[in-house]
């Protein structure tokens, strides 16, 4: 599955380590591979919190093929640090899994991208 999206990354800063938490939203698409196969379009919504390596998360994925539809929640496990994460994530169909070429397991790579980032430790600011 391919897919792009938007992301919004918030980080805390503890005695104990660097804390974050992501919200995002994707458009996904997965190709037909055969001759007589049609592509799989979705829309995700989803939420990770993180601290230390370890990442939990869970995702709303709405997808559709033709007239067939399906919605699955995701909830996601993982490791990673800042930008970049690697997570599990067992997919749980509320119509029994009607689009078959979406398999239950998925590993999913992030890599945040940020376009747009806030220097928070300009001259002159202190952060404690």
């Amino acid at each position: 599955m391919t897919g792009i999206g938007v992301a919004h990354t918030s980080f805390i800063g503890s005695m104990h380590g660097v804390y974050y938490s992501d919200a995002y939203a994707s458009f996904s698409f997965v190709p037909a591979f055969k001759t007589g196969q049609q592509p799989i379009y979705g829309v995700k919504l989803g939420a990770d919190v993180g601290g230390g390596l370890m990442i939990l998360g869970t995702e709303l994925f709405y997808a559709w093929q033709n007239s067939v539809n399906d919605f699955f929640i995701i909830p996601r496990i993982g490791i990673g640090i800042n930008y970049v994460h690697i997570t599990y994530g067992r997919s749980i169909s509320t119509t029994n899994y009607r689009l078959l070429m979406l398999g239950k397991n998925a590993f999913t790579l992030v890599m945040n991208i940020p376009f747009k980032s806030k220097d928070l430790l300009a001259k002159g600011k202190r952060t404690n």
